[in-house]
């Protein structure tokens, strides 16, 4: 199941970036719990459901104005795909462009998406992934 995951998280990643930021709903189980990383002004909250998920999109739009992610490599880890990512912005106000790598812990369950959490460092990332999810929750990540 796991290289089945690590397929499932691939596609909707390039689905994102051939079909824009609709097209990863597909992917997401109408409950997924998103915790980006602990950064502000977008972090230190979570996320919940599609309507969740458009709000942080919404929000992220609002400091970045134009952004994505694209996936560099995926680690498969059990249940859990670690994602490291480039995070890629322009300053809505200043117009700067920024970079950034960022690792999301992807968990999938019934080939959807039940939770996302981003992380800046990939130990912490790699460790989060493995830990035991409490039974019948998805982990916190």
């Amino acid at each position: 199941m796991s290289a089945e995951n690590v397929d499932f998280i691939r596609s909707g990643y390039e689905a994102f970036q051939s079909r824009g930021e609709d097209a990863i709903f597909e992917f997401l189980h109408p409950e997924i719990e998103v915790r980006p990383i602990d950064e502000p002004p977008v972090g230190q909250r979570s996320y919940s459901g599609h309507r969740g998920f458009h709000q942080y999109l919404a929000d992220t739009r609002e400091v970045w104005g134009h952004f994505g992610w694209e996936a560099t490599e995926l680690i498969d880890a059990g249940e859990s795909v670690v994602a490291r990512t480039r995070f890629y912005a322009q300053g809505r106000g200043s117009g700067i462009p920024v970079e950034a790598t960022v690792y999301i812990v992807w968990v999938v369950r019934d080939s959807k998406a039940v939770s996302a959490r981003g992380y800046l460092d990939r130990d912490e990332a790699l460790a989060a992934a493995r830990r035991p999810a409490p039974t019948g929750q998805p982990p916190s990540g």
